[in-house]
């Protein structure tokens, strides 16, 4: 299973999984890999790794009900 230690250590500044697969996965910043995401419709329950969440991240987030959401950074509104 993918790690948030992993995670820290990638490339990748955002991934998504289903299951134990990574669906997604991007070097994009801002918000524009969780946009392009929610684009391919994703079924609920995916684990989300993002570098940082803030509060419109986390909002969009809402849209995909993932199961989980693991991030290094957070902010308070987030």
């Amino acid at each position: 299973m993918y790690s948030l230690k992993e995670f820290q250590s990638s490339e990748f500044n955002f991934v998504a999984l289903i299951g134990d697969k990574i669906v997604f996965k991007s070097q994009d910043k801002a918000l524009d890999p969780l946009v392009e995401f929610i684009k391919t419709k994703p079924e609920a329950g995916a684990i989300i790794f993002d570098r940082i969440v803030g509060r419109a991240a986390a909002l969009l987030m809402t849209l995909i009900q993932p199961a989980k959401v693991l991030t290094p950074i957070v902010s308070e509104s987030g």
